[in-house]
């Protein structure tokens, strides 16, 4: 895929151990749901996960990355 291990951690949002359309799909209603509608989701929400925090996704924002 030519991604550092960093980028695939990062992208495998709902931690299975891949990079998929699931991914992507979840990181595309992530980011509708804050930046477009404006509404305070989290990660949990956006995965259906209600008991487990998942800290890899709560640091900080990463500015070097930037949607055109």
């Amino acid at each position: 895929m030519g991604l550092t291990a960093g980028q695939i951690k990062a992208a495998d949002v709902d931690g299975n151990g891949e990079i998929s359309v699931d991914d992507a799909q979840n990181i595309l209603k992530y980011y509708t749901e804050k930046s477009v509608a404006g509404k305070d989701t989290t990660w949990d929400e956006i995965l259906g996960k209600k008991t487990q925090t998942l800290p890899r996704l709560t640091g900080k924002r990463n500015t070097s990355l930037k949607l055109k």
